[in-house]
């Protein structure tokens, strides 16, 4: 009796050592997924990727479609109208979101051209393509561009409104849904081309907008999404457990002493970290504004011995806060500095600086104001006084790039600069570059009409600051 009383006291001890050790084995739980927006940009990128249609009155049945805008010659635009001409437009967008990504917000800008009859009332229509990738337009009488694919019954309103003004930069209302509906799709893959028709919808008998084509070389419509993205860690594997065939109780007269069971240290598992979700988008969109009141300033000829330098607008800081370029008497310059933070290398395809207009404008029928580039690698804060013409306050690079900036500027209208990507690229390939250093433009009348000027509000009026926008590429 002894002898099986020690074998059941021996089995239950062994017992509880096994329940020990299991309760004590680390349970593994998948590490909780890290989500975040990811916000890409994505232009026309070939001239058979946009397109005008209408009825171009020759008698043929079929409305004409043409890939370099209504008129090659002096209008590169696509036009939406409800009109005799019945015009649409086309755009497609090749983009490189994840299949099933959650769009968030997405949208098209586009550049106003010189032609606009805007409706009070009404709104154009935006059609989306029901295909997984679409085809290039091409010239010929193929019909209305709604018509190029199939389109989904599904549309959005864009209540374009009277403000049209040329060269202003338009933005239709969030189209996500439109683009949930097409990365959602089956036959879908990054790569493919999302395209979109554009009609008159309700707005006015008569009316029509218009905006450049990508054949006119300036500024392409560009579609702007904003997407989750969600990447889960790698769940740590468990390690299993192996049972060891326990070895057959031998009962014997003479009881044996028990050996001590040194319990063996289970390995903890090991918590992977959480993987970094990568981006890989076809493009990145940065905004950097004035940081500092020292950062833009405008000099002028105030009747002293070299002109005059100052940081807080052209009342320096009392009624009038803008800064000027003129071609009259006081032969105004303007000057910004921005710190960026692009990575050495980055390949720049799109960059521009917007503005605010101020109170007070003459403005120029024709001619254009002059951009010039600091030749610095860390532009240096302006300061007031008699320090002369900003244009010399650093040394410029010969090279400069004309703004024509139009007739178009009433009090508090934004207005951008023609695409900068060249001057930008300059900078960031020097050498001696760094992120987070400061470039530098400086603004000169160029060869506006006489008596002529521009304004627009210096960084000392809270939030209305200059911008400069950078689209680039690793």
């Amino acid at each position: 009796m002894g002898s099986i009383y020690y074998l059941i006291r021996r089995i239950e001890f062994m017992l509880a050592t096994v329940i020990t050790i299991l309760l004590f084995l680390p349970v593994t739980t998948p590490a909780k997924a890290q989500t975040s927006t990811v916000t890409v940009e994505y232009t026309i990128n070939a001239n058979d990727r946009d397109a005008w249609s209408g009825d171009a009155h020759t008698g043929n049945p079929n409305h004409e479609v043409r890939i370099n805008g209504y008129n090659s010659t002096n209008e590169p635009y696509e036009f939406v109208g409800n009109d005799s001409d019945a015009e649409s437009a086309g755009m497609e967008f090749q983009i490189a979101i994840p299949q099933g990504a959650t769009i968030q917000d997405a949208f098209i800008s586009v550049k106003a051209g010189s032609f606009q009859s805007t409706s009070p009332t009404g709104a154009m229509i935006i059609h989306l393509y029901n295909v997984a990738n679409a085809q290039p337009f091409a010239d010929g009488f193929f019909g209305d561009l709604v018509n190029h694919h199939p389109t989904y019954a599904q549309t959005a309103s864009w209540n374009a409104n009277t403000t049209w003004t040329n060269g202003s930069v338009q933005q239709t209302p969030n189209i996500s849904s439109l683009i949930q509906t097409f990365v959602s799709r089956a036959d879908y893959a990054p790569g493919n081309y999302i395209g979109f028709a554009i009609t008159g919808g309700t707005i006015e008998s008569g009316k029509y907008y218009g905006w450049e084509d990508y054949f006119a070389g300036g500024t392409h419509a560009k579609l702007t999404i904003s997407y989750l993205t969600s990447a889960a860690a790698t769940p740590t594997k468990t390690p299993t457990s192996t049972a060891t065939a326990m070895p057959t109780a031998t009962i014997t007269s003479t009881p044996t002493k028990a050996p001590s069971i040194t319990p063996t240290h289970t390995p903890m598992a090991t918590q992977l970290p959480n993987p970094t979700a990568i981006s890989t988008p076809a493009s990145v969109t940065t905004t950097y504004p004035i940081t500092a009141n020292n950062r833009d300033a405008v000099s002028l000829d105030s009747g002293g011995s070299t002109h005059d330098i100052r940081i807080s607008g052209y009342g320096n800081g009392s009624t009038d806060t803008a800064n000027y370029v003129s071609s009259d008497n006081e032969q105004e310059s303007a000057a910004m500095e921005f710190s960026v933070n692009l990575p050495s290398g980055a390949k720049i395809t799109d960059a521009y600086v917007t503005v605010k207009a101020g109170a007070y404008q003459n403005t120029s029928p024709t001619g254009a104001m002059s951009i010039h580039l600091y030749d610095t690698a860390n532009a240096a804060p302006f300061v007031n006084g008699l320090k002369g013409d900003l244009v010399e306050y650093q040394p410029t690079y010969s090279s400069t790039i004309i703004w024509p900036a139009g007739t178009s500027w009433s009090p508090g209208s934004v207005h951008q600069t023609p695409n900068l990507a060249s001057f930008v690229q300059t900078f960031i390939n020097r050498p001696d570059y760094a992120s987070g250093n400061y470039i530098g433009f400086v603004i000169t009348e160029g060869t506006l009409e006489q008596n002529r000027y521009y304004g627009w509000q210096d960084s000392t009026s809270a939030g209305n600051g200059a911008v400069l926008t950078v689209t680039y590429t690793r």
